[in-house]
């Protein structure tokens, strides 16, 4: 049951680390 309930918590957070990373990939491309 922790895992259930980490699982969509962690999927959460790279979500969000993701998008400012990508950000960052397209600002350094321009």
């Amino acid at each position: 049951m922790t895992k259930i309930t980490l699982f969509p918590h962690n999927f959460r957070i790279q979500k969000q680390e993701t998008t400012p990373l990508k950000e960052k990939s397209t600002e350094k491309n321009s």
